[in-house]
């Protein structure tokens, strides 16, 4: 059995706004201190641009959200459409 190098959060959304990008889903987060964590981003994934873009991204970690943002975090949209106005589509809020 492997050996996990240190405990994990595993069920937050993790929410990335970065200059005019944004994307929401299930990160597996390490934890390495009291109000830290290191993000694995898949680097096929949206969400690993956010790491070739200059500045520093904004990241919120969410748990216990509605429904329909639980299941948007595991679904993946095609760049560029905007997974939070799907969302909102979703949940008969959106344009």
């Amino acid at each position: 059995m492997a050996h996990e190098p240190g405990r994990f959060v595993t069920f937050g959304i993790t929410f990335v706004k970065h200059g005019n990008y944004r994307n929401f889903g299930f990160y597996r987060l390490q934890v390495i201190g009291r109000d830290r964590f290191v993000m694995h981003w898949q680097p096929w994934r949206r969400s690993a641009m956010y790491g070739e873009l200059s500045g520093k991204a904004e990241v919120a970690v969410v748990f216990g959200p509605d429904p329909v943002t639980m299941l948007m975090a595991g679904v993946s949209i095609p760049h560029p459409l905007d997974k939070l106005l799907v969302t909102g589509v979703l949940r008969g809020r959106g344009c």
